[in-house]
């Protein structure tokens, strides 16, 4: 069977040799097509993607400007000529069991398949475990209600399934829509309830098969996840929270990019607010998802910072 890997790259340079260096070898083992969507970069991304053309079956496409990944990733799958499409950041490396685990998965058409993997934070490894699910399904509504409510588990296991980790088939993707460009994150949190809504199956492996680079970026800040957080509530909300529910989760959200950005007093406004619209949360988050939260970020943020 043929793969087609889609990797969006916006200023990657630093990283995305170690990522193609990667697909090296697993194209010594399997038939398999790279295609590199260059976001717009103003680093030299263009030239280290360029240095494996004699190595591998690449395609390399430039947006004119920045656009984001998701619309990157939709223009990927586009031009992919194979008909199991793999999505892969420009700072991930994957491993050769990865595309068996897909190919085993993606039997039925309306398959969406994901690996673990681990993220890692400078020296710091931390595994991204999910359960091993074949062909599971779940209602929309159950998975949408965890991750509106900011939960980390669900039916099917850990509620943001990330993209960098998925794999299913072109033409069910097309089917979807593909990835909803307006989002600049959490587009693969939409894609999920929308498969979920048109009878997806979800597949799962344990197998770690991705490590995942994670460095301090613009686009990965508390403000930017807020953004695609209250885009996920404005969408889905009206469907799968009542009134209440939908004003604790904002105020949750806010909260927690608040505590990102380290505006401590903004951030307790923020948890007394949600607090108010939901009772709840305040047993479980100041016994359980608080101190994990801190401690999570303490450890991490130091093994970036102090490397």
């Amino acid at each position: 069977m043929s793969f087609s890997v889609v990797i969006p790259a916006f200023n990657a340079a630093k990283q995305i040799s170690r990522t193609l260096e990667a697909f090296v070898e697993i194209a010594k083992k399997i038939t398999v097509e790279i295609i590199v969507i260059d976001d717009g970069s103003n680093d030299e991304t263009s030239n280290k993607v360029r240095e494996y053309s004699d190595f591998l079956p690449l395609s390399y496409l430039r947006n004119e400007s920045n656009f984001g990944a998701a619309y990157s990733r939709n223009l990927g799958v586009e031009r992919a000529k194979n008909e199991i499409i793999v999505f892969n950041d420009s700072d991930d490396v994957s491993n050769l069991e990865r595309f068996y685990i897909h190919q085993s998965h993606l039997s039925d058409p309306n398959v969406i398949s994901f690996v673990s993997s681990i993220k890692k934070y400078g020296d710091r490894e931390v595994p991204f475990k999910l359960r091993d699910l074949q062909n599971q399904t779940s209602l929309a509504s159950d998975y949408a209600r965890h991750i509106l409510h900011g939960e980390n588990l669900g039916q099917l296991g850990p509620c943001h399934l990330p993209s960098s980790t998925m794999a299913l088939k072109k033409s069910y993707f097309l089917e979807l829509g593909g990835f909803d460009s307006s989002f600049r994150r959490n587009e693969d949190v939409d894609l999920v309830i929308r498969g979920l809504e048109n009878n997806a199956l979800i597949s799962t492996s344990s197998k770690i098969c991705v490590l995942r680079y994670v460095e301090l970026k613009v686009h990965q800040s508390g403000d930017s996840n807020l953004v695609g957080e209250l885009m996920l509530l404005q969408k889905y909300a009206p469907k799968y929270l009542t009134k209440r529910e939908m004003s604790s989760s904002k105020f949750w959200f806010m909260a927690r990019a608040d505590y990102f950005e380290k505006r401590s007093l903004s951030a307790v406004k923020h948890l007394f607010l949600s607090f108010i619209f939901s009772p709840s949360r305040l047993f479980r988050s100041l016994l359980t998802k608080i101190p994990r939260r801190i401690h999570h970020d303490f450890m991490n943020s130091w093994s970036l910072t102090w490397r």
